[in-house]
This record gives C-alpha cells, structure tokens and sequence, in this order.
C-alpha cells in the first residue's frame, strides 16, 4: 500500500515514525537504524524491533489470547504487528517493526479520572489486568505497570475503549519480548494461581518448549528463548504447585 506521510515521534530506545497509508491506515514503525545501540557491536538479543513483532507472535497465538475466553462485553488484543521495510519519497528507512493502529483507542492514562475509577472498579477490569500481568511476566515486559523495577510503570501502553457503558476493549502496544533479566523483575510480579484466567492457565500447562525452541531459533537469540522458556516455567509450577 502506497505511503501518504512519515512523522517522527520521537522515541527512547527507539525511533518512532507515524506511518499514514494512502487507504487511510496508520501505524508506528520503529527502524533498526532508530534503536539506541544500533551502531554498538551486539547479538541479535539487543535487536530490538524483532521483540515488537515477536511479543504479537507469543501472546496473540502461542499463548492463544486470540481464542481467549474474556468477561462478557470484553476485549484484549495486541494490534497487528509485522516486520516490514519502509520506503518513501526517494528515502529508504529499513526493516523495523510496524504497529497498525486500532481506531477509537486512548492511552489509559489520558482516560479522563471519572471513566478511569469507573472502569478500576469494574469487577471485569481485574480479570483483564491478570491476564495483561501474565502476559507481561511472560515475556518479560516490566515497564507497564509500576512495580519495584519500574516504579512509575507507562500505562500509556494499554490502549483503551472505553466509555462507561458495558463494553471495555483493551490494546496492548509497545510491548516485548526476550529481555535479558532484570534484578527485582521475578515470579512475585506475575499474579497468583487462582487470579491467572483458567484458559490461560491452560494455554501455559500445554505451552510446547521444543516446537517453540524450534520455531524461534532464527527469531531470537538463545538466551531470550531461555529467559522466555524460564518464565514460563516459573508460571507452570505457580500453576501446578501454587500459590
């Protein structure tokens, strides 16, 4: 699809460019080139990009969030996520990872202080925020929610729907995958057995180690696939063994 417009946002560890499509599709395209240590000597766990598409991968599939089982009037998703090379008016910005954009959706902080107690208070609203937690654990996200790692968290990173009436739809963005272990980021984090969904809690007991070991031996580096595989083991015997 032709490309209309590319606005820098700006970005921490990464670039980020407002893509606009001439279909009237948006997305957030961060390129390799834009990551903070691209011109460092590293391995393919510091490219960061691949984390993007990855994490869309894990939960939405692997973790089976598209066939999730939600509260009534209900929604979680993370938007489409794809690795893609960008080219426009004569200048090539490289492979990068696009995150297209889910119309209607506001970043949770900016929810205005009456919806956002509302939607706290709603019973539904803490099943959601223990599957996101599950999700973040997994994969090692730790900056989403304030925690004793990332004491302020960005919940600029849960894209929400939401306008007091029954339906809550929920995108997940900016998320990753892989991360090296962070000091204080453990199992405590992730939520306790019985507040894990049942039909996540069952994703994770039937997660397969060897066919994802296999499917992502090019997709990341191996000590991201072993942080990744150790979490879920963690996770498993909470499942398991409690609490």
């Amino acid at each position: 699809e032709p490309i209309r417009s590319i606005q820098p946002l700006g970005g921490g560890v990464n670039t980020t460019l407002k893509v606009a499509y001439e279909n009237g599709a948006q997305g957030i395209f961060k390129p390799t080139r834009g990551e903070l240590y691209y011109e460092s000597s590293r391995t393919t766990d510091e490219i960061l990009f691949t984390r993007e598409v990855n994490a869309y991968d894990i939960i939405e599939n692997w973790l089976k969030n598209g066939a999730a089982q939600l509260p009534h009037g209900t929604a979680l998703q993370v938007p489409q996520t794809v690795e893609t090379v960008v080219f426009h008016n004569g200048e090539a910005y490289g492979a990068g990872s696009m995150q297209f954009f889910m119309e209607g959706y506001v970043p949770l902080k900016n929810l205005n202080a009456e919806l956002r107690t509302k939607l706290m208070q709603d019973p539904r609203w803490g099943t959601l925020e223990a599957r996101i937690r599950t999700y973040d654990y997994v994969t090692g996200n730790y900056d989403r929610f304030p925690n004793s790692v990332h004491r302020d968290g960005n919940l600029g990173n849960i894209m929400v729907r939401y306008e007091g009436g029954q339906d809550i739809s929920v995108a997940l963005i900016d998320n990753g995958v892989g991360r090296k272990p962070t000091l204080g980021f453990d199992i405590s984090h992730a939520p306790i057995r019985d507040h894990i969904p049942p039909d996540l809690r069952a994703a994770i007991l039937e997660f397969d180690e060897k066919a994802f070991a296999e499917a992502y031996a090019d997709r990341l580096a191996s000590s991201g696939i072993e942080d990744f595989l150790a979490r879920m083991r963690e996770l498993k015997n909470r499942i398991l063994n409690g609490p």
